[in-house]
């Protein structure tokens, strides 16, 4: 017999069954979030832990030691613990990543003892923050500065930058490699007579690296962005330049899944300083296929790219759109660069980007803020976003 009370018993198991279907429990709820204390703080960096939260790392005048600045978060940005590295007062972080073992890699820039010239300063951490090892890199007779750091297959890093001690000319393309312990294995400079700087490295296919930055010494005239690839010992195997006759260079480069290289920056054909974002697209042996530009009247420059599902992500600042001053901006494009849509986040003050991670269902990125700032100073500013690269500008609190 068919009873009243099974028939509400199936009402009630489809209800839920509807309800389950219709709202995933893993929907992507987007947030904007502020750290730091009651002084000027910026992020240079995010990535995603291995245990599905962030890590934010950048610069902070607000704590002792605050020059090397992390900020690792739970998965919706709320705040877990926080560690500074920095060696002296003047120690300016450039970037971080997440090592294999859980820990963390921070690089950036100190002071030699007893000299007004700085050198490369690399921290590895444990995986609650607490230090395992810090070592500096360089001659202490002129700057050696680091921008980029990875870490390699051997369990080491390799870090890149620009050396004034080493090399051919006035500044050149610095890569360093470290073992695991921190102690340098080898070091080599790539440019020519004028100034060569790398502001990122990432490795290859083949075991070698790919280091991007910008170079005087060669190219259309001006400044160009400048690619340069390496086997394994950071021989140059080759290197290309891009641009036109005005002021470009490489702020981030990624691989493409054909074997080529995406590299992302800014465009100023007229040396106006008026520019916008530049995506140069090369082939596996880093002749451009097609290159394009983003922006508007005033300046517009991307820090970050990152792959994503058909196509790239490009993070950066606008002074041409949006509500303030500057804004963060993301571009998002298809597998060709051509944009799909553009979106601004920010106040009524000035936002900028410098990092940008292509998460599921959507991006994170950090950079700073000062619409939101305590005090109405600066604060590193993180916005999760949705895969149309919807997000609150402000705060949740």
């Amino acid at each position: 017999m068919y009873t009243p009370t099974c028939r509400i018993s199936f009402i009630l198991m489809f209800l839920v069954a509807l309800i389950t279907c219709g709202c995933p429990s893993d929907t992507i709820v987007p947030w904007a979030q502020i750290y730091g204390g009651d002084s000027l703080e910026s992020a240079e960096t995010v990535v995603q832990t291995a245990d599905g939260g962030f890590a934010f790392a950048g610069k902070s005048f607000s704590y002792v030691d605050g020059g090397f600045y992390l900020v690792k978060t739970d998965a919706q940005g709320e705040q877990e613990w926080t560690g500074t590295y920095a060696r002296d007062n003047g120690d300016i972080l450039k970037d971080m990543i997440q090592t294999a073992d859980g820990g963390y890699a921070l690089v950036g820039n100190t002071y030699f003892p007893d000299t007004t010239f700085v050198e490369m300063y690399l921290v590895k951490t444990y995986a609650d923050g607490d230090v395992e090892w810090a070592n500096s890199y360089g001659a202490g007779s002129h700057n050696d500065q680091a921008n980029s750091v990875i870490q390699s297959t051997d369990g080491g890093f390799v870090i890149a930058g620009v050396t004034y001690s080493y090399g051919a000319g006035n500044g050149d393309m610095f890569l360093v490699k470290i073992d695991s312990g921190g102690e340098q294995e080898w070091a080599k400079t790539y440019g020519g007579t004028d100034l060569d700087e790398a502001n990122c490295v990432i490795r290859t296919s083949d075991g070698g690296y790919a280091v991007a930055g910008y170079t005087y010494s060669y190219g259309e005239g001006g400044k160009d962005m400048y690619l340069v690839k390496t086997d394994s010992k950071g021989d140059q195997v080759w290197a290309r330049t891009f641009g036109g006759s005005g002021l470009e260079h490489a702020n981030s480069v990624v691989r493409t899944g054909d074997g080529g290289f995406v590299l992302a920056g800014i465009f100023d054909i007229l040396g106006t300083s008026n520019g916008d974002m530049y995506l140069v697209k090369t082939n596996s042996n880093g002749n451009q296929e097609w290159s394009r530009t983003f922006g508007g009247s005033g300046i517009d420059e991307a820090f970050s790219v990152a792959r994503t599902l058909g196509g790239f992500a490009l993070a950066g600042i606008t002074y041409s759109y949006g509500t303030g001053n500057s804004d963060m901006y993301l571009v998002k494009t298809n597998d060709n660069g051509h944009q799909a849509w553009a979106k601004t986040y920010g106040g009524n003050s000035e936002e900028g980007a410098n990092s940008v991670v292509s998460v599921a269902g959507g991006y994170i990125m950090a950079g700073f803020t000062t619409s939101y700032g305590l005090l109405g100073l600066s604060d590193m500013y993180a916005v999760r976003t949705d895969s149309d690269g919807n997000a609150p500008n402000a705060p949740s609190k």
